[in-house]
């Protein structure tokens, strides 16, 4: 079936394809509210319809309020009206989720709160952006006096989106929510009644060297503003504030800023200058108030007029105002942009009328505030060449010269993957064929030498045309978005194919044959073949794929049953498939750059990297690209920005070894907050050239002010790695990620800077970079990597293992664990090795799901969610957690006390009568109920506690995959879910709610060191006691190998010391500096130790002096400790 989506979210969602599983759309937890209402609940409205289309069942309430239509909108513009009841007067927060403004593809819209006037609502700043192609977000419309009972909140529309001769909004729900006055130093100033001009005057005085001041001004009028006699600028309108940078004119000491004011109908102006220091974000130098004076046409000076603060009515909060677009400027690395053509390729491919070529007076906003240098136009051969030798340049050649005339470059990002008819039925066509069903899809085959002639016709096409005026090529691939890797089938919305999906596509002759010829080759005849594969081909002719590659692959555990030289010849012929088809993809990749470069010669080319998983089938060997990009001449994009570090390591470490460069593209839409974590990863992960879409990029044009000059190339410097098990991860050819190693990378960040290496990178020397190696799992790793990591290791390396199964060569070898980690049996338990410490209380509550369980959890829990599924509620209201199969809560007792034990929790409905027991400290005490949800109630004596003073409640439970019964293609292992676990003394009533329990856990790191850690040569190995359950301990190990070795290893030095602290700042070294970025939503004070010694081994600038460094970290900001000066800047 072909995804549905409505017209709208098409050329929003055409950005390049990561995968289903990492996008996610789903509407966020509901912010703090005590009033809620659902968009689709509206009664006075004149919108479309209300929308329940598959695409918005993941908004809230699984609906939205829609208005969609060409149709004239009414006078005074089409309208949502809701009334809200409120319980009391006062002052009130109003959010709303709604489609966001100041975007080509949506309409802006005016919003009325109760009395106060109508506001333009477009470019405000948006937060949690969700829904289909993230075009939903919420909005805080800002803090308006309201009064008790019916109050009317309007949304009205009466602007065309640019984008498309409609209107389009949508809205979701809104929020109220109670809050105190507000407070502010700034007020509504206004000038003697009835005068025509105002002159309003202030003397302020600032130090020198303040950053980047900027005037602010909102009148009810027209205005003009001066400083120092010197002209600022003009403007009128009290909706939007205008600002006005004032670098050159602001100077120390006095300074006299003026304000000539013509008013409207109730006048008044309201002012602010702010400026940003070196140890915070912006605040308020001066602001108009009461201080001001103002002159009318007659008379001297006097003091202002204040008609109130900025919330006061008519006009409401002031204090929310669009982002501010300020220019970017000149980074150190290179912006640039795309997505031009998409309507073209849109209407061609579904029929409709073409569009005509158009001026682009945006490309101004992208050269002036973004920034940019470069944009990148989709030509794609189906609306390009729809007759044979019939080429329409008309769309792409007006592109050209709009950014020729602004000195942009043009760069071309060709779909070749998309033909036109006449192509699929000519002599020059040889499709991909799904192996599993024979059947062929819109895609070339990669085996034909075709299909690189078809690419060689396209760009000297291409060149006949344009000639140098392309600047740079990012080269067309197969799959679905262009990008690298095998068709998948998220793009069957923009070209429709009778058969695609994601499998092998090696089906055609020729894929068979190349295969037959590189087993051949690899394994020198074919009686090499059937030795090493277990198989009796008669002849060359008759090799064949193997037999798992009707599903996603083979099992680990079926193989893993098979007897011993069954198992090896098993696992080497899938092993030798899977390097086979995705060394073909690599191979292509070669050669479709080598068919642009005969005709781009000078030009750069690159090539895009997608998918947020690595299957097989897909075909993407992450690092294998970055390896051959230098030899094939182009560039790694990675179409990974936003999503997790874990993604970006993944290309970026193998790019500093390698020596070449990497470009990074978001997948989808970008927030604010996100835009700032993603220029701290690609400042850390040394990204040569920064890509994003424009809506993102002129979103946040501050923040690229702001952060932007971290931006610099350089990758971060780090002496610790995980590895990466490239075999045994083949081997599960099914998994997308080995899930538990991103777990680990994830929950390592805000301990420590961290890179990635696989396989390939360890054959090729990339461990000499390093002195600690973290493996969290990959039972199956290839001889000739053991024995590197062994040798590595005799030299002065360190290994630190997560327990996790022995590993074992592919054949089946057990003897590097002998040889190199301690013997598993002699290693403490994890209760003794990481023991938890409390103090009881009279009763406690564990709220599982959210973010501060942490402590009290032990075993195989499966990550945060929503419980509103089980609970219901609004989505996020209620949280829990799967359990495994032994899933335990830690609760601090007293144990000669008895305690009354509560635990609330959910079954799946199709798993209502399986097995699920409830134990104390290892003793049973109840059995869940059979029904969806329940609360176990069970009493906890002193016998049972069996004088412990820490109660355990373990879930025994009987565990399922939800992908092994069809429902999803969630793979995890799930028990029940919980939601919250409750401790009281027996004999108290049971309260309704009770803090956390106070637990704390230290690693006992004498007894790790006696029984855990092996010294071999120079170097040492550390097999720990924790794991997969025990992944933060794990972590928490990990940092004080990396950075205290010597308590493991007397003697050894570590890496500098610069974070350890679990406080959601994250830090980096780079050369030049320590670079923290603060992932929280609130101030952070953080504290770095510098050690001028360990700083210098590191490869850093050595600070000019050591010790503490105080950091303060507004939220989701940046900030460095500068080097070798030890200057903290916060920008």
């Amino acid at each position: 079936m072909r995804p549905h989506f409505p017209k709208f979210l098409q050329p929003l969602l055409l950005l390049a394809f990561v995968s289903v599983a990492t996008v996610a759309f789903a509407a966020p937890p509901p912010p703090p509210h005590d009033v809620w209402l659902e968009g689709e609940s509206c009664q006075d409205h004149d919108f479309t319809t209300v929308g329940r289309e598959a695409a918005f069942k993941d908004c809230y309430g699984g609906a939205i309020l829609q208005l969609q239509t060409q149709q004239q909108a009414p006078e005074g513009g089409y309208h949502a009206t809701f009334r809200p009841v409120l319980k009391e007067a006062g002052w009130w927060e109003v959010r709303l989720a709604v489609t966001k403004t100041g975007v080509t593809n949506l309409s802006p819209f005016y919003l009325q709160v109760g009395e106060y006037r109508s506001r333009r609502v477009n470019g405000f700043p948006v937060e949690s952006q969700y829904g289909p192609g993230g075009i939903f977000a919420w909005v805080t419309a800002g803090r308006f006096w309201l009064p008790a009972g019916a109050v009317s909140i309007t949304v009205r529309c009466r602007e065309w989106r640019r984008a498309e001769n409609d209107y389009l909004v949508y809205v979701d729900a809104l929020a109220l929510r109670r809050v105190e006055e507000p407070q502010s130093a700034l007020r509504w100033i206004a000038g003697p009644e009835g005068a025509s001009a105002w002159q309003f005057e202030k003397r302020f005085t600032v130090e020198a060297g303040l950053q980047r001041p900027l005037l602010a001004v909102v009148c009810e009028g027209r205005y003009e503003a001066s400083l120092n006699g010197e002209a600022v600028g003009r403007g009128e309108g009290w909706e939007t504030a205008t600002q006005f940078p004032l670098a050159i004119k602001l100077r120390p000491g006095a300074n006299d800023l003026a304000l000539t004011v013509r008013p409207g109908d109730l006048g008044g102006v309201l002012a602010w200058l702010t400026v940003a220091g070196d140890h915070g974000s912006n605040s308020v130098v001066v602001c108009t108030d009461e201080s001001w004076t103002v002159k009318a046409a007659a008379g001297g000076p006097r003091p202002a007029r204040v008609l109130g603060g900025p919330h006061v009515a008519p006009w409401g909060d002031m204090e929310v105002q669009p982002v501010t677009r300020i220019p970017v400027g000149k980074l150190p690395i290179p912006l640039k942009t795309g997505n031009l053509s998409v309507d073209l390729l849109m209407a061609v491919a579904q029929g409709k009328p073409r569009p005509e070529p158009r001026a682009y007076p945006e490309f101004d906003d992208y050269q002036k505030l973004g920034g940019l240098f470069c944009v990148e136009d989709y030509i794609c051969w189906l609306p390009l060449e729809p007759e044979r030798d019939q080429l329409d340049w008309a769309f792409y050649e007006r592109n050209c010269q709009e950014l020729e005339a602004r000195e942009m470059k043009y760069a071309v990002y060709p779909w070749l993957h998309f033909a036109p008819e006449w192509v699929t039925k000519s002599e020059l066509w040889e499709p991909l064929l799904c192996l599993r069903h024979g059947e062929p899809t819109w895609a070339p085959s990669i085996w034909s030498p075709k299909t690189v002639q078809l690419f060689d016709r396209f760009y000297g096409q291409l060149r006949e045309h344009f000639g140098d005026r392309v600047r740079e090529v990012f080269v067309s691939m197969v799959c679905d978005y262009g990008e690298v890797g095998y068709p998948a089938g998220l793009a069957d919305w923009v070209v429709h194919s009778d058969h695609v999906h994601p499998d092998y596509w090696c089906g055609d002759p020729l894929a068979r044959a190349d295969f037959r010829a590189k087993a051949i080759a690899k394994y020198a005849g074919l009686a090499g073949v059937n030795a090493a594969w277990g198989t009796g081909f008669a002849n060359v002719e008759a090799i064949d794929y193997p037999q798992w590659t009707a599903e996603a692959g083979p099992d680990f555990d079926t193989l893993e049953a098979l007897p011993p030289e069954q198992r090896t010849q098993a696992r080497r012929r899938w092993l030798d498939f899977a390097e086979w088809y995705l060394n073909a993809m690599v191979d292509f990749a070669g050669k479709a750059v080598g068919a642009s470069r005969r005709h781009f010669p000078d030009a750069p080319h690159e090539i895009k990297i997608g998918f947020g998983q690595e299957p097989v089938k897909l075909g993407a060997d992450y690092t294998a690209f970055v390896a051959r990009s230098r030899q094939d001449q182009y560039t790694v994009r990675s179409t990974h920005g936003k999503l997790p570090l874990y993604f970006y390591r993944r290309f970026s470490s193998a790019a500093k070894h390698y020596g070449v460069p990497l470009v990074t593209e978001p997948p989808s839409t970008v927030s604010r907050d996100e835009e700032v974590e993603r220029i701290f990863k690609d400042a850390t992960s040394g990204t040569a050239e920064y890509f994003d879409y424009p809506n993102n990029l002129l979103g946040a044009t501050d923040l690229f002010a702001r952060f932007g000059r971290y931006l610099e190339g350089k990758h971060s410097l780090t002496d610790v790695a995980f590895f990466f098990p490239t075999t045994d991860h083949r081997l599960r050819a099914g998994q997308g990620n080995p899930e538990h190693l991103l777990a680990a990378c994830g929950i390592a960040r805000d301990l420590f800077d961290w890179d990635l290496v696989d396989e390939r990178l360890v054959r090729d020397g990339a461990l000499s970079r390093y002195g600690v190696l973290l493996l969290v799992e990959g039972n199956v790793i290839e001889r000739d990597v053991l024995e590197r990591l062994e040798q590595w290791v005799s030299k002065g390396g360190f290994v630190a293992s997560a327990s996790f199964g022995a590993i074992e060569t592919v054949e089946g070898d057990l003897s590097w664990n002998r040889r190199v980690l301690v013997d598993a049996a002699s290693i403490p338990a994890v209760a003794e090795a990481w023991p938890a410490h409390g103090e009881p209380a009279a009763a406690c509550l564990v709220d599982v799901g959210s973010p501060e369980d942490g402590p009290a959890l032990a075993g195989d829990w499966n990550n945060c969610e929503s419980g509103h599924w089980e609970w219901g509620g609004a989505p996020g209201k209620i949280t829990k957690r799967w359990s495994g199969a032994h899933s335990s809560v830690c609760l601090p007792v007293d144990p000669v006390k008895t305690y009354n034990l509560a635990i609330a929790v959910a079954r799946h409905p199709g798993r209502l009568s399986t097995r699920a027991e409830v134990l104390a400290n290892g003793n049973p005490v109840g059995s869940l109920s059979h029904t969806r949800t329940s609360i176990f109630r069970a009493r906890v004596a002193p016998a049972q506690l069996r004088g412990q003073a820490l109660l355990t409640v373990e879930l025994d439970v009987d565990t399922f995959c939800p992908a092994d019964n069809g429902e999803s293609p969630d793979r995890r292992t799930l028990g029940v879910g919980v939601d919250w676990v409750k401790l009281w003394l027996a004999g108290q009533p049971e309260p309704q709610a009770a803090p956390a329990p106070t637990l704390r856990r230290e690693l006992d790191t004498s007894l790790l060191t006696a029984r855990c850690v092996r010294r071999l040569g120079e170097g040492a190995t550390l097999l720990s006691p924790f794991g997969w359950e025990q992944l933060p301990a794990f972590v928490a190990l990990a940092e004080q190998v990396a950075h205290a070795p010597q308590e493991f290893m007397p003697g050894r030095k570590g890496a500098p010391l610069l974070d350890g602290q679990r406080d959601g700042v994250w830090t980096a070294l780079m050369a030049n500096r320590v670079l923290l970025y603060n992932s929280t939503d609130h101030e952070v004070a953080k504290t770095v130790a510098l050690d001028p010694d360990a700083v210098q081994r590191a490869g850093a600038a050595p600070p000019v002096r050591g010790g503490k460094v105080e950091v303060n970290l507004g939220p989701r900001s940046l900030a460095s400790i500068e080097l070798p000066q030890v200057r903290v800047v916060a920008p």
